[in-house]
């Protein structure tokens, strides 16, 4: 994928499952659970299960809390599951870069992963586990990157996403498209031109051109007129 083109960079990634009661979910639920939505993330994310891990630094592992809890990763804005209703996910992850990490937000907020995390927790506890309450849904994600490195928390402070930021880097690459897109039509246009010029010139049947615009069939004996000057 794109994302894999560009070096890595740690960041913290929460999810919020709602109607996936954790209350309910065994020691060997957890252990199940773990690597398959690690795996599910990598596969969203574009990068592999061993660039996932949990708090304990255990590769293709995440966390799995209560719906209720929060982190400093968090924004002021994160939701709060009612007790008994969804489930945290968390985890570390080696993102490709840190300006990509808003879009690997957007993600794990899509219906795509939304799709996915159904079918994994399902195949997993089976769709009929007492731990699905209902549709499972992902009511919020994070991705926080960890600029100063991996064990330096004052520089790990969870910041409110910026969707200005966003909105103006779409923005600007929708106008450098429209740039390309323009240029390239400019060259099209460009070289028909040149291709129609060269076409009159050395055409095979090469009509006699005329001093005025004056259709033949107005003055019938212009073609003669003119033939007789060559």
């Amino acid at each position: 994928s794109f994302l894999a083109l560009v070096a890595g960079q740690d960041s913290h990634v929460s999810v919020l499952v709602d109607q996936l009661n954790y209350g309910v979910l065994k020691p060997s639920d957890l252990e199940r659970l773990s690597p398959a939505l690690a795996q599910a993330f990598a596969h969203a994310l574009g990068i592999t299960p061993e660039d996932i891990q949990d708090a304990a630094g255990h590769l293709s592992e995440v966390d799995l809390h209560p719906g209720t809890t929060r982190n400093q990763y968090m924004p002021d804005t994160w939701p709060l599951a009612q007790p008994g209703t969804g489930t945290v996910v968390s985890a570390r992850a080696r993102l490709p870069s840190t300006n990509l990490a808003f879009i690997a937000e957007d993600t794990l907020g899509g219906g795509l992963f939304e799709s996915k995390l159904r079918k994994v927790v399902g195949d997993v506890l089976g769709h009929d586990s007492e731990a699905i309450l209902g549709q499972l849904a992902v009511d919020a994600a994070v991705v926080h990157e960890d600029v100063a490195g991996r064990d330096d928390p004052a520089a790990t402070q969870a910041q409110p996403r910026d969707k200005g930021a966003k909105l103006l880097w779409y923005v600007g690459m929708g106008v450098v498209a429209l740039i390309l897109v323009g240029m390239l039509l400019c060259c099209v246009r460009s070289c028909c031109a040149r291709k129609n010029l060269s076409g009159e010139s050395t055409g095979f049947l090469q009509v006699n051109t005329y001093e005025d615009d004056v259709p033949i069939y107005k003055d019938p004996m212009k073609l003669f007129s003119s033939g007789q000057g060559h």
